[in-house]
């Protein structure tokens, strides 16, 4: 059996033989961004929205415009070559290698790798609950790099292994001011009196598409929904919780620390909204039409 291909530079070469150099900054320093999306039937959903956090994202960093790479094409090849509909796909890009030393001064070229993972095709039900561990490693609020997916995630790998160590599927992460931001791989919602509710921008949460579209269909739906603060002495009093991720999609909190919540009918009924999104939007009819142009 063949190895997996990946997408090193625009040059497509087995996983095996894919090389980053050792003096690159993403490796030594975090220097990058990365973007993951999921794959429905070989298209790419909402590949618009996170071509947008990744090209605000470089604006942050002052790296190129990724716009100016035919990433989406590398993406489509990619599945295509390793036989790939139900996948999730990873960007990752690096400034590059550079001189000793923090500064970005001299550093390049640009490293662009584009990889992917099978993931099992949609299933007729939701997901069972996760569980959530509090965290003790804090975010900081209003943080800049919060608003773009840096290739810095050690806060968020020592949250999860905090919380794994306790036996939880994920944890959840509050910020210095002790408030709620999010889980360490998704944004966190909770539900009160019918509404909707999640950290606001700034919370030191990075604001996900997904999360995005969930506000959105909320609304179409009729379900109020607010951006609002959540004291980590409040989070007692949360009945009814779930995440929102590319990979995880929309899926309901069963314990927080050990504590059960209860399964909200809105959250079943938002994911059945995500799901029609998806049908919609990834049909196998539209991957053909796309070919054929």
């Amino acid at each position: 059996m063949s190895l997996p291909l990946v997408c090193l530079n625009g040059e497509f070469v087995p996983v095996s033989a894919a090389r980053v150099p050792v003096t690159d900054r993403a490796f030594l320093y975090g220097d990058g961004l990365f973007e993951t999306l999921r794959v429905y039937q070989g298209l790419p959903f909402l590949w618009p929205w996170h071509l947008e956090r990744l090209r605000q994202g470089a604006r942050v960093l002052g790296l190129p415009d990724p716009a100016g790479q035919p990433l989406l094409g590398w993406v489509e090849e990619l599945l295509e070559r390793n036989r790939l509909t139900e996948a999730v796909v990873r960007l990752q890009i690096s400034r590059g290698s550079g001189p000793r030393g923090y500064s970005p001064v001299g550093a390049g070229p640009v490293l662009w790798l584009v990889t992917a993972q099978p993931v099992p095709a949609l299933t007729p039900h939701p997901a069972p609950g996760i569980t959530l561990r509090t965290s003790t490693w804090r975010l900081s609020a209003d943080d800049r790099l919060a608003a773009c997916k840096s290739g810095n995630r050690l806060i968020h790998v020592l949250a999860t292994a905090e919380a794994h160590a306790a036996g939880a599927d994920e944890a959840l992460l509050f910020n210095h001011r002790n408030e709620v931001a999010e889980a360490a791989s998704a944004n966190f919602f909770w539900i009160a009196a019918d509404a909707i509710l999640t950290p606001p921008d700034g919370s030191g949460a990075l604001l996900g598409v997904t999360r995005r579209l969930v506000l959105e269909l909320a609304a179409t739906l009729g379900i109020e929904t607010r951006q609002q603060t959540l004291a980590a002495r409040q989070l007692d009093h949360v009945t009814a919780a779930f995440l929102t991720s590319s990979v995880q999609e929309v899926r309901s909190v069963r314990q927080i620390d050990g504590r059960s919540l209860a399964r909200h009918a809105l959250v079943d009924g938002l994911h059945r909204a995500y799901r029609d999104r998806v049908e919609t939007e990834c049909r196998p009819r539209r991957r053909a039409r796309r070919r054929r142009e």
